[in-house]
């Protein structure tokens, strides 16, 4: 009889261990999932950002093309602003300002005073950043736009796809520098 009963006791303090660890693995299984989910909610609302400061700042591009086209002193309609002169980084006065002249194809960040918006950033808090293809922006020459003039640009593998990409770079990668 004393046997049975111990033997019963060991059985059944086995099945609370049991109960226990599938209670904390159910618990673990909410954490992680709503962690999840919190995360993937996050990722939308960065892409609605970008989307819309993307938005915003090629409306801005159009808009100082079709402006530099209408000026009878525009000595090259149609044209499009070089990207911030890299000398204009972190200076207060100058930031967002287009270069006079570039070498093409130009990248750089986007020149969001001289197009007249306020300084637009990605979701990461990053300011966005610009190329313009060559023949489409001023580099000390006449630039000549035809409308069947194409961009040079390659964009996702198709070649002479573009004139111009914005980019939300997303946030800085830690990597090491090295040799």
């Amino acid at each position: 009889l004393a046997r049975r009963r111990l033997a019963a006791r060991g059985a059944q303090r086995g099945m609370a261990l049991l109960a226990l660890l599938a209670v904390a693995v159910m618990v673990f299984a909410y954490v992680l999932t709503s962690r999840l989910n919190a995360a993937s909610a996050f990722v939308g609302i960065d892409r609605d950002k970008n989307a819309a400061v993307l938005s915003q700042a090629k409306l801005a591009l159009i808009g100082y093309v079709a402006q530099q086209a209408s000026l009878a002193s525009e000595n090259n309609p149609g044209s499009l602003p070089c990207p911030e002169a890299p000398a204009y980084y972190g200076n207060p006065a100058q930031e967002g300002i287009a270069a006079g002249t570039c070498m093409l194809p130009a990248v750089g960040r986007l020149p969001w005073r001289t197009l007249g918006l306020p300084r637009l950033t990605d979701a990461a808090g990053e300011p966005l950043w610009y190329a313009v293809s060559p023949g489409w922006a001023y580099s000390g020459s006449a630039t000549v736009i035809n409308p069947d003039s194409v961009g040079q640009l390659t964009v996702n593998g198709v070649a002479n796809d573009s004139v111009a990409l914005i980019i939300a770079p997303g946030p800085a990668m830690a990597v090491q520098t090295g040799t």
